[in-house]
């Protein structure tokens, strides 16, 4: 009886050539169709793996699951191979499709597990990705300094030793350097994300911010250009709100007026009367007269300088009972002129553009400050 050898190497008998031939053709053809309808079925598997079952559901960590793709694989084959059409023809034909079909399931089985082991660890990723988004959007939505401490020590003790501990417990838990690398990169998301929720709630005090503590920045990855970009952007919102603040008090001052006016000057009706002065003079309300000057608000949002590196130079000077901050260099475009503070302080009466302080030491703080934020945007 002639002995025929498989396609797996391994050899089958048969009682005559023409059954030898007619079971290898059978057996050519039936395998090749399970192969392309298995690797069809496996294709749309795939695009219903839903990654995060396999780290949250336990039937699916277990693989108990039917739902599983190395069983749903399993389950395929065997619904597949119990069809009249892969029944074999003959006892030859038998024999080459068990040792055909075996070697098949065992294959796809293996394969099976190995997408099953890629997509637990895609369904870790996930994990640990969404609860890293959830982490930094929180810090943007409650920018606190607590809230921004708190994630990155928790960013630390919960994913930063991840590597470390996969090394020695459980290697291929994730992507070899992975977590090292996601804390890097959310170390710089938080740093950005509470900038920016600042930036919405307290613009002047995120200026602040970012001059007194650019060293803790650039430590979680922030270049000099993003904490530039980040400064402006507060600037520009400061200047929003001093505009709108400003614009308020005069409406209301305004208002006041109308009705001293029209009670024959009597306060009797006005909150005038009820205003301190400190209502109008502390450095918070002066440095928002400042951010609506034109001369500063056009330096703060330029980069033109002096060849000496000056963009700005202010005095403070009182007169007829008065002090006020003004400019001694004022700019014309890229062109500059330079002013005696007699001439200076003149130049911005008539313009209406010198800021009233309260006295020179607040109108010398307030300078200072303004040439720290302008030696911040450049």
């Amino acid at each position: 009886m002639p002995i025929v050898p498989t396609t797996t190497g391994s050899q089958v008998q048969a009682s005559n050539p023409l059954e030898v031939d007619s079971a290898k053709s059978w057996v050519f053809e039936k395998i090749n169709k399970l192969k392309a309808a298995s690797n069809q079925h496996s294709v749309d598997l795939i695009n219903q793996i839903d990654s995060r079952q396999y780290v949250e559901t336990p039937s699916f960590v277990s693989g108990e699951d039917p739902g599983t793709y190395t069983n749903q694989k399993r389950d395929y084959i065997t619904q597949t191979l119990s069809q009249p059409e892969y029944a074999p023809p003959n006892k030859t034909a038998e024999d080459l499709w068990n040792q055909e079909t075996s070697k098949f399931t065992s294959n796809e089985v293996n394969s099976a597990i190995n997408i099953e082991a890629r997509t637990r660890i895609n369904g870790r990723v996930s994990q640990v990705r969404s609860g890293l988004s959830m982490m930094v959007q929180n810090v943007q939505d409650n920018p606190y300094p607590t809230n921004l401490f708190d994630s990155l020590e928790n960013l630390q003790s919960y994913i930063g030793t991840i590597d470390q501990q996969q090394q020695k417990d459980y290697p291929g838990y994730l992507p070899e350097n992975m977590t090292t690398n996601m804390v890097s990169d959310t170390k710089l998301k938080l740093g950005n994300a509470y900038l920016r929720g600042n930036i919405a709630n307290d613009p002047l005090s995120t200026m602040n911010d970012i001059m007194e503590k650019s060293s803790f920045y650039k430590g979680l990855g922030l270049t000099d250009k993003e904490l530039n970009l980040h400064y402006k952007e507060a600037a520009q919102k400061y200047q929003q709100v001093a505009i709108k603040d400003i614009k308020t008090i005069i409406n209301i001052l305004k208002d006041d007026l109308d009705k001293i006016h029209m009670n024959g000057g009597s306060l009797d009706t006005s909150s005038l009367a009820r205003i301190k002065p400190d209502h109008y003079s502390h450095d918070d309300f002066i440095l928002k007269l400042a951010m609506v000057a034109p001369w500063f608000g056009d330096n703060l949002a330029s980069n033109r300088t002096t060849p000496s590196g000056e963009s700005q130079l202010t005095a403070v000077e009182e007169v007829d009972g008065m002090t006020y901050l003004f400019p001694t260099i004022r700019w014309n475009g890229a062109d500059y002129t330079y002013h005696g503070v007699d001439e200076a302080l003149q130049i911005a009466l008539d313009n209406g553009d010198a800021i009233p302080v309260k006295d020179i030491k607040q109108g010398n703080r307030i300078s200072k400050h303004m040439s720290r934020l302008l030696s911040w945007q450049k």
